[in-house]
């Protein structure tokens, strides 16, 4: 799940929601680290009690 690095507390709230019925199908969140939305995703996730079902990547070029 991506967005806006500034959501409003009715984004971060629909993110979260969002997030945990897509941990409740099985689905593991994967994600860039921002802030905003994606951060939000990341704490959706674990509030459904899966914890560690979230991967955070970082990006990398020499």
């Amino acid at each position: 799940m991506v967005g806006t690095p500034a959501p409003s507390t009715a984004g971060k709230s629909l993110a979260q929601a969002t997030a945990r019925e897509v941990a409740q199908s099985g689905v593991c969140g994967l994600s860039g680290l921002a802030l905003g939305i994606d951060e939000a995703a990341h704490v959706g996730e674990p509030l459904e009690g899966r914890a560690g079902m979230t991967l955070g990547v970082f990006g990398w070029r020499p």
